[in-house]
């Protein structure tokens, strides 16, 4: 819950930073502000007639491809719809613009739920930049949603191909597969292809805390505990203030009766996170099991 609020009060300033940004000059508005906001907009800002107010102003002008009065009009319907203003804006400048492409692509996909005329965005993005990762991950990413199995992993293998040695990609394509486990029936495909990249990605980098962490859960999930160990008690030398983590590792602790070891781990969560989860039952618990197992 703490979470979702935070990151519902970073959403809400950066609209705010990214509209003054905007706004603050309001013949030339800042395109990176403009696609900073579309993306704010895309994954959950508010919006509001902003935009439109500004395109009003120009509704009699017919430059840079775009009906100015459509635009002011269309600009009060919706968060998503002002995304989209935004989008073309910068496009009516830099036609090119493989950020503001990729995002038109995102909105269609995510918020007008077009998806065909979102494949048709990121095959004509990739055409401008066929080297770019993240295009090539959302357009795999759209293809296992659409049915394209195939062609998802074959995007992903390109984006390798691309960068072998960067760890980064190889936790960004396992976060993919597992996304694109809300979007498939074939989840048990994407769960393993998504294991095989977090391995990647340790392989490459050791200390990649959330490849580990995803790594152990899973092994949770499986029953094999040992395993997990493996994977999330690592994490403890490498972020030692990763609550999450350590409070797995206490969890597999309490499986082997280690009761005191139990509570060591508890007692740091409750530190670091002192609302996380049952920590306080959970300690008082494990005390109590501790007591029975002295008598």
């Amino acid at each position: 819950m703490r979470e979702r609020m935070l990151f519902g009060k970073t959403m809400k300033n950066a609209e705010r930073l990214y509209r003054d940004a905007i706004y603050h000059s309001m013949e030339k508005p800042n395109l990176n502000s403009c696609l900073g906001l579309a993306d704010v907009l895309t994954k959950g800002g508010v919006g509001n007639s902003e935009f439109a107010k500004y395109a009003w102003k120009f509704k009699d002008r017919k430059d840079q491809n775009l009906n100015w009065e459509s635009v002011a009009r269309d600009g009060l319907k919706s968060p998503i719809h002002e995304a989209k203003l935004l989008y073309e804006h910068v496009l009516s400048i830099v036609p090119h613009d493989i950020t503001a492409w990729k995002g038109m692509a995102e909105l269609y996909e995510e918020g007008f739920l077009r998806l065909e005329k979102a494949k048709e965005i990121y095959d004509f993005a990739i055409s401008l930049e066929p080297s770019d990762s993240s295009i090539l991950l959302g357009a795999a990413k759209l293809s296992a949603r659409i049915g394209n199995h195939s062609n998802a992993i074959d995007l992903h293998q390109r984006a390798v191909e691309l960068r072998p040695l960067s760890a980064n990609l190889m936790f960004d394509i396992a976060n993919n597969c597992v996304e694109i486990m809300d979007h498939t029936e074939t989840k048990e495909v994407f769960a393993e292809l998504a294991a095989d990249f977090w391995n990647r990605t340790i392989q490459l980098d050791p200390t990649h805390t959330s490849a580990l962490y995803n790594l152990g859960l899973k092994c949770v999930s499986e029953n094999k505990i040992s395993q997990a160990y493996e994977f999330l008690h690592p994490i403890e030398r490498i972020d030692p203030s990763n609550y999450l983590a350590l409070y797995e590792v206490a969890c597999l602790h309490e499986r082997w009766g280690n009761w005191s070891e139990a509570i060591k781990f508890l007692s740091r969560v409750l530190d670091l996170e002192p609302t996380y989860r049952d920590t306080p039952s959970r300690i008082a618990t494990n005390h109590w099991k501790l007591g029975e197992k002295s008598t």
